[in-house]
């Protein structure tokens, strides 16, 4: 596996003095945008145009180091709560290697960042003996490990592997391959040139035994993808265990940096600018016969970035509307019945650099504004906003039973268990969702909810438990569809809007629909935490609908 270039125990402290003359982005635009925004796993490059969206400062400092998120330790709280966006323009046929350059120039001159060398004990994992080892050493064999696939449906699907003269060294390495061996420990990204590499952090052989080994070991596919499912096999089969552990890794430390950039340059921001217009559009009724080829519904843009034509493909007006303003759609209001059952597909040219003729949009942030000009002029579509009353939900302390927080971690939810590594899915498959959060103030946690809940809401939560001070709290539930057996609230399913954007108060906590052992994220709050979400009014802007042609002015 590739690892970092650090030397054990070396210590250097990174800052913006240094011989060498710093590259930089011609220019560069940086904005500060909500803690639960949409994020995006990495920047996109397309022609001299650079965007990263939503990042937080652990993935902005990982993405200009080309280190792992997870070693990127220490610094203030925020590093992994804040969020920016950042647009910047770089030279044509600029290497990836300049590009994280100039992205490290940016946070040491604009964010004064410092950052250390260091080599740290950080949590993994370990393959250890039980106390019934199920293999048997090896009978001379030649060495190596077929992999079959048996069973006729997914039901009966079992994934085998038949080893022969394995150290229990290589199987750590191989169970990383193995179905759901995805689950056992954290994603790795490297860079080198233009190679993306996506590895895992390995699994440390603490087994003590020694030569080759004989074994077959099966997996039924059926649940392979649930936590605990391959180390239960693991265990019950071969008598190996796999448990949390600690070992040494380099690291990058935060030292320092400040939780605002430095002011835009004017002149920067407005050369960023997109004009919110297509060159050329086309737009048809989606023709759903046709079958031919690979129909990809939605935004697609050109494969690999080639070319400045994007297409949106078999959608209607009404979620059109919602993503060119940026809407959840139950904050859409009005309009005709046909606006969420006629389909549509558009066919644009990106505005091009006149230097380069690479498009300047690169991402659907740039794309969604110039769709707002398109269904303005050509479905002549107006609108207004005002203030209507719905029904949110607010969250009450019942019997609080959160951990108080140590002030030293940094603020964050994440998907996952905690360090020790236990996690409440194994006992009960059916709670997929499994939120840590660390750090916390009632604030932030409750805003948080809206997006770890997964579509159980469609505003953010409302903190009225009156509790000071900041928590630690880790809840585990079934996420909507598997409790309502249907879309989340305010969503789209298959292009068509979900009605009424909150689930009905009456129907907070009820299970009858779901499967046994599912638990609402209701239910999971209260019998977890002791906190309460209970409905509210509550005022918030809607878009209305004041007119819409059904068909468009001919291209």
């Amino acid at each position: 596996m590739k690892r970092l270039a650090f030397l054990a125990g070396a210590v250097c402290v990174c800052s913006a003095q240094t011989t060498a003359p710093l590259l930089s982005f011609e220019a560069v635009d940086i904005q500060s945008v909500s803690a639960f925004a949409r994020k995006v796993a990495s920047p996109v490059i397309i022609g001299n145009r650079y965007e990263y969206r939503s990042p937080n400062m652990v993935d902005l400092i990982a993405t200009a180091y080309n280190v792992p998120a997870e070693k990127v330790l220490d610094g203030p709280l925020w590093v992994e709560y804040d969020r920016y966006d950042v647009i910047a323009r770089i030279p044509p046929n600029t290497s990836p290697e300049r590009v994280r350059e100039m992205l490290q120039t940016v946070l040491v001159t604009r964010f004064g960042l410092v950052t250390r060398q260091e080599t740290r004990l950080l949590n993994t994992v370990a393959l250890v003996a039980g106390k019934k080892l199920q293999m048997k050493p090896t009978d001379g064999s030649p060495a190596g490990c077929k992999r079959s696939m048996t069973g006729t449906s997914e039901e009966t699907a079992e994934f085998q592997v038949d080893c022969h003269d394995l150290t229990t060294g290589a199987l750590a390495e191989q169970l990383l391959t193995f179905p759901g061996g995805g689950l056992l420990t954290p994603m790795t990204v490297q860079e080198t040139g233009a190679d993306r590499t996506l590895t895992r952090e390995p699994i440390l052989d603490r087994t003590e035994l020694t030569g080759g080994w004989d074994f077959t070991f099966k997996l039924p596919m059926a649940g392979s993808n649930l936590p605990g499912t391959l180390p239960a096999a693991l265990e019950k089969q071969l008598g190996l265990k796999l448990e949390p552990a600690q070992a040494s890794f380099p690291v990058l430390v935060i030292v320092k940096v400040n939780r605002s950039a430095t002011p835009n340059s004017a002149r920067d921001v407005v050369s960023l600018a997109v004009t919110p217009e297509f060159e050329v559009a086309r737009i048809k009724r989606f023709d759903s016969s046709n079958t031919t080829g690979l129909r990809v519904l939605g935004l697609r843009f050109p494969p690999g970035g080639r070319g400045s034509q994007i297409t949106i493909t078999g959608v209607p007006l009404g979620y059109l509307i919602t993503q060119a303003w940026n809407l959840p759609p139950d904050k859409l209001v009005g309009g005709p019945k046909w606006l969420d059952n006629d389909r549509w597909e558009i066919t644009a040219k990106l505005p091009e650099d006149p230097k380069t003729g690479a498009p300047i949009v690169t991402a659907p942030d740039g794309v969604w504004p110039m769709v707002r000009t398109l269904l303005t002029e050509r479905f002549k579509l107006t609108t207004h906003f005002e203030q209507r009353e719905v029904t949110a939900y607010k969250l009450v302390a019942v019997k609080p039973k959160l951990n108080p927080a140590d002030p030293n971690r940094r603020s964050k939810c994440f998907d996952g268990p905690e360090a020790n590594g236990k996690d409440p899915r194994k006992a009960n498959p059916m709670l997929t969702r499994l939120v840590s959060c660390h750090n916390l103030t009632m604030d932030q946690f409750a805003v948080l909810i809206e997006t770890f809940s997964w579509g159980y809401f469609a505003d953010p939560v409302v903190n009225a438990t009156n509790l000071e001070g900041t928590w630690d709290a880790t809840l585990n539930f079934s996420p909507w569809n598997m409790i309502e057996g249907k879309g989340a609230p305010g969503s789209f399913v298959n292009g068509v809007r979900q009605g009424g954007g909150m689930r009905p108060p009456g129907d907070a906590g009820t299970d009858a629909a779901a499967p046994s052992g599912a638990l609402s994220i209701f239910d999971a709050m209260e019998k977890q935490l002791g906190l309460k979400l209970e409905p509210m009014k509550r005022t918030v802007q809607v878009m209305v609908i004041d007119h819409v042609e059904q068909n468009p002015t001919e291209n």
